[in-house]
């Protein structure tokens, strides 16, 4: 961003809650955001800066959709394996793959064996608060942990 002229950048640490200090913290309240994002996002961010009296515009310059199916092998996978590792990166993922599960009548089985794996604190609330059960944050050295944590499986 910097090659193409801009400036005053600033980075979060891939989570909204980073995002939203950062963007308090350097930022005036006569300042003007403009944050081009997903169709589908969460409304939270938006409202919780307003409430810091900043103003963001919000530009939609992509949408996405999920694809709500699983192939017959992974219902199988899902349903054989002892031991199953998720990996979520985002709260609408979390709701997602819920729903997703749930179509298969498969979320209560899968809750039960899954270490989901997420990279928040917020995705942790937002999985806990809609049913998953074993979560992980795994923040940092993202590869490393989930390796070590894997390896450590029986």
């Amino acid at each position: 961003m910097k090659k193409s002229s801009y400036t005053n950048i600033v980075q979060a640490n891939n989570n909204s809650q980073s995002l939203h200090n950062l963007i308090v913290t350097k930022t005036k309240k006569e300042d003007y955001g403009l944050w081009i994002a997903a169709k589908n996002r969460s409304a939270e961010f938006e409202k919780n800066l307003s409430t810091n009296n900043r103003k963001i515009e919000i530009i939609e310059g992509y949408s996405t959709y999920p694809i709500l199916e699983l192939s017959k092998s992974l219902q199988t996978d899902l349903i054989e394996y002892e031991i199953l590792n998720l990996v979520i990166f985002s709260s609408r993922n979390v709701s997602i793959a819920k729903q997703i599960l749930e179509n298969y009548n498969l979320f209560n089985i899968v809750k039960n064996k899954a270490t989901l794996y997420v990279n928040s604190e917020n995705v942790a609330k937002k999985a806990e608060s809609i049913g998953w059960r074993n979560i992980k944050i795994i923040k940092k050295n993202f590869t490393k942990e989930f390796l070590d944590n894997i390896i450590k499986l029986p």
